[in-house]
């Protein structure tokens, strides 16, 4: 017996405790459209020379969705590119569609596998000395969730710059240690 009201005790409460949670992803729709019609825009976009501005990067995680990606700078030919595992030091400055800046650094270290998808698949392409600007899509940014400071459904962009793989630079071999 003693069974039964703990599992309608569970029931109950479990009941209570998802209809208390407003799924507030109506509120951001105008956004999300807003966000997956500037991508598409900016994907077709030319330069003043008729080509396209933007090249693509395909995401393995979520084939469907691309970075897009304009090397403003190039790193020498034999500079390294990292990997998955790889530590980085960058410096960058991110803004949203609206030209919100909502973050930037000038040197920041972090593992390239411990971003969002779009700069892990971003880094993984670059090389040492690289600067680009690349635009990613909210699935491969936060998502529906969101952060702190980024509205759920946020196409990203960001200039780039990869300024070294300090294991590299350090003469550990990364392949014992990445």
């Amino acid at each position: 017996m003693n069974k039964v009201y703990y599992f309608l005790f569970l029931l109950i409460t479990s009941t209570m405790m998802t209809s208390c949670f407003d799924d507030d992803s109506e509120d951001y729709e105008p956004w999300r459209l807003e966000n997956e019609a500037y991508f598409t825009e900016v994907t077709d976009s030319l330069d003043a020379n008729g080509v396209k501005y933007y090249n693509q990067l395909p995401n393995l995680s979520f084939p469907s969705f691309k970075v897009l990606y304009h090397r403003i700078k190039s790193g020498s030919e034999d500079a390294k590119t990292p990997f998955y595992t790889s530590t980085v030091a960058v410096k960058y400055k991110g803004w949203t569609i609206d030209g919100t800046v909502f973050d930037e650094s000038n040197y920041s270290t972090f593992l390239v596998n411990g971003v969002i998808p779009g700069w892990t698949t971003t880094l993984q392409k670059m090389k040492v000395g690289d600067k680009w600007r690349v635009v990613i899509p909210w699935p491969l940014a936060y998502g529906s969730n969101g952060s702190t400071s980024i509205l759920p459904y946020s196409t990203l962009i960001f200039d780039i710059e990869l300024l070294s793989i300090p294991k590299w630079e350090t003469g550990t071999n990364p392949s014992d240690s990445e």
